[in-house]
């Protein structure tokens, strides 16, 4: 059984992956500094390790069609997107047995939590999601979480 990325972190670990950043997946919005951005949204979308730079190319996409059409009507998204590819082929696939790939990794800040959570239900998602969740190219994984953003002061 294989594990998910995120199954490989834990209190005592930090897993690391180096991601190119993608001209395409990136919103011109400064991400961090996004008046009111109270949650980010990391959003890993799993593939397999020879996928073609055509798939690639396709499944970008797709998600800015999906980002259009089931996210950017939400007023709870906060920043825009901030995305790219892992580097290595060495992340772990979600699909039983699938072994280990590539991700698109994403960030997608939010108002808060509950506001993205909200905006899942909304009728553009849900006519929007068959494009994430059916159309992307050999897709054989999704993982979402979310985190807070804070800021360190410099002492």
């Amino acid at each position: 059984m294989s594990k998910g990325l995120f199954n490989h972190v834990d209190g005592n670990k930090v897993l690391s992956k180096h991601f190119t950043p993608s001209t395409t997946l990136n919103s011109p919005a400064a991400f961090f500094a996004a008046d009111g951005l109270g949650a980010i949204e990391v959003l890993s979308l799993h593939f397999p390790g020879d996928l073609s730079e055509a798939e690639k190319v396709e499944s970008e996409r797709l998600w800015r069609e999906f980002q259009e059409k089931g996210l950017e009507t939400s007023p709870a998204l906060r920043g825009g997107v901030s995305g790219g590819w892992s580097v290595e082929k060495d992340v772990p696939v979600l699909a039983e047995g699938s072994g280990e790939g590539i991700a698109m990794m994403l960030l997608l800040g939010w108002t808060t939590v509950e506001a993205h959570m909200a905006n899942r239900e909304s009728k553009a998602f849900l006519e929007a999601a068959p494009i994430l969740l059916e159309q992307m190219p050999r897709r054989c994984g999704l993982y979402m979480c979310h985190v807070k953003p804070i800021t360190k002061s410099k002492q």
